[in-house]
């Protein structure tokens, strides 16, 4: 099995591609169909950066974490549109605590 990891930062047509490998039927996608939001969705990795370097004063990194521990437990909980599933399942949080 080859992986193929379609991560883009929004509207750079990465949802086209990962909707075209999932149109297909020797392609299996682990986020029941679901693009990675964790990296470009407010309080997720991007926002991790610019407040630890490019933002950076203890208050700004302090609640750039406490709000990405938030998100991450949340996500545990969101349910596919298509599918009504878990897209990561009930054990991310803990994975991201790690």
């Amino acid at each position: 099995m080859k992986i193929i990891i379609t991560v883009s930062p929004g509207n750079s047509g990465g949802g086209a591609i990962h909707d075209y490998l999932l149109s297909r039927n020797d392609f299996i996608s682990p986020f029941q169909g679901e693009e990675f939001r964790l990296i470009t969705d407010p309080y997720g990795i991007n926002n991790l950066y610019e407040n630890l370097y490019k933002n950076f004063s203890l208050n700004n990194s302090s609640e750039a974490f406490y709000q990405f521990e938030k998100y991450c437990y949340n996500l545990k909980n969101l349910k596919s549109n298509k599918t009504n599933k878990l897209i990561y399942g009930r054990n991310f949080y803990n994975l991201s605590i790690k």
